[in-house]
Formats: C-alpha cells, structure tokens, sequence
C-alpha cells in the first residue's frame, strides 16, 4: 500500500511541476539588424515577418496558438536621428493600413534612460489593443529606431492585460 502511495505522489509532484513549469516558458526573439530582444510565451507563433524596401522597417506578428483571440504585432523602424515620440504614434495613429481603433486611455509615459515611450489603450467594437511606443535617444552617430509593441484581442480580460504588459516588459532595446 505505501509503495503505491509513494508512486503515485512521485508522480502528481512530476505532472504538475511539468504544468508550472510549462506556463511561465518563453522564447526569446531577437532582432539583431533593428536592435531589440524580446521573450514571447511559447505558445504563441511567429505568422509573419516582413521588412521595407529600403531596409528601414520591420514587423512581425505572432498570434497565440492556445487562444486564436490575441496577436501580437512588433514594428520596428531605423530614423536618422531622435524622432519626436508624439509625431511617431500620429503617424501610426492614422496609418489606415494598420487599422488601430480610436484610443481609450491618456497615455502613459515611461523613460528608461536611454529610451522612453508611452502606452495606451485603444478600443472599438470588434477588440481592444494595448500598444507601447518606444523610440531611442541617441545625440551620437548612430542610428535612432522607433518601435511599436501592439497587443490586440477581441477577448480583454484584466489576466490577458498583465500577460500582455509581463511580455512588453521583456521588450528590450539592444545597444
């Protein structure tokens, strides 16, 4: 009887540490050409990767393949200098190919020194989407890059909105 007892136990405690395990992996995606670094749940898969003409811009997309609700979109642009972060998101604001709902929320500013940006969150009929502005700060001879983080869903819950803001909190500028 206590053997039985102490297989089964061993392996509840191995299935279960496998789930827990299993829930908090991600895989990191980086983006040498562009600068940036960040880790996607590893249930979500990469749909679409396309650059500019000019190799001047990049996006991706990944969707969840768990939730066929949320999608993630990363778009990523080489500027000659510091851009204006306000002039940045109204451009992408009225780009009518991207098709972002009006905005919901004030934006939320943030500065980590050498980058700084803003979030927000911006609603229609059909979904709500958590979008972060990014762009860089360098006065040398490097290049500059404006990045938008956009996590969209038709589902928006409080638990998708911290997974959403856990995987933007990855998101990192490399130098």
């Amino acid at each position: 009887m206590n053997y039985k007892l102490f297989i089964f136990s061993v392996v509840f405690l191995f299935i279960s540490s496998h789930i827990v395990y299993s829930q908090g992996k991600k895989i990191d995606s980086t983006d040498y050409e562009y600068k940036f670094k960040i880790s996607i749940p590893v249930d979500w898969v990469k749909v679409k990767n396309e650059e500019t003409k000019n190799h001047d811009g990049v996006s991706y997309v990944y969707n969840s393949k768990k939730d066929s609700t949320i999608s993630c979109m990363i778009m990523a642009f080489k500027v000659p200098q510091v851009k204006e972060i306000d002039d940045f998101i109204y451009v992408l604001e009225k780009d009518a190919t991207l098709n972002i709902p009006q905005r919901n929320s004030e934006f939320t500013p943030f500065d980590n020194g050498t980058n700084d940006g803003k979030l927000a969150i911006y609603k229609d009929l059909l979904s709500t989407e958590l979008i972060y502005y990014f762009r860089t700060k360098n006065e040398s001879p490097k290049p500059n890059f404006v990045y938008m983080l956009r996590f969209i869903t038709t589902n928006y819950t409080n638990k998708l909105e911290t997974l959403f803001k856990n995987v933007a909190g990855t998101f990192q500028i490399l130098d």
